[in-house]
């Protein structure tokens, strides 16, 4: 069994499967008596409670107004990142959709940090550059093959939001950068299997982001 909370530490690690369960038993509803004790067994639960760390977590997880998701390729493809903005701050799932997948979540008590805490997952470079795709059209999966072979310093990120957990996700930016400098915006052409590159400059993408948290 996984010790789900490290308190030396702040490590909170949990699965989908868990932190549905605890939602359940912080809303009041029946949880599985199995599931309850995997909980605490895991240290997530004491006395029938959420364990206090875990408290702002799950608060703001039953308060979301915002929510993404974000992919990542850079060396390889990397996991989605859910973002959850509720009234309890800002969570991050970056394990990926499996049920069963451990998520090291991070949590910061300050909804406006959304942005701050994209920006940081993708690591952009922090100065202008060449143009990283070009000016003609580019497919797609060209860009997503050659992010995704490591060694290249090249990387690609679509992030999408919602208004609420749950709605329908939209992507809000998509970006190709290069490690030594330059980012572009993709936006997609035709069928969307192509898409266009235009150059911008690191600032420009900062104060995109910005607007998440009042997403």
């Amino acid at each position: 069994m996984t010790t789900a909370v490290d308190e030396a530490s702040g490590r909170l690690a949990l699965t989908r499967v868990q932190l549905g369960a605890l939602a359940d038993v912080v809303a009041g509803r029946a949880a599985a008596p199995e599931a309850v004790r995997a909980l605490e067994a895991a240290g997530a639960m004491e006395r029938g409670e959420p364990h206090p760390l875990l408290s702002p977590v799950l608060r703001t997880l039953a308060t979301v107004r915002g929510w993404g998701a974000l992919r990542r390729w850079h060396g390889r493809a990397w996991p989605v990142v859910e973002i959850m903005v509720g009234a309890g701050g800002v969570v991050v799932l970056p394990g990926g959709p499996a049920p069963e997948a451990v998520q090291e979540l991070r949590w910061h008590p300050r909804p406006a940090a959304a942005g701050r805490i994209v920006s940081e997952l993708l690591a952009l470079p922090s100065r202008p550059g060449p143009p990283v795709a070009g000016s003609g059209p580019t497919e797609w999966s060209e860009l997503v093959a050659l992010a995704s072979a490591p060694g290249r310093p090249v990387g690609l990120a679509d992030l999408r939001w919602s208004a609420g957990l749950g709605g329908p996700l939209a992507s809000v930016l998509v970006l190709a950068w290069h490690d030594g400098g330059g980012i572009d915006r993709l936006d997609p052409e035709g069928d969307g299997s192509t898409v266009r590159a235009t150059a911008v400059h690191p600032l420009e993408v900062w104060t995109g982001l910005t607007r998440l948290s009042a997403a």
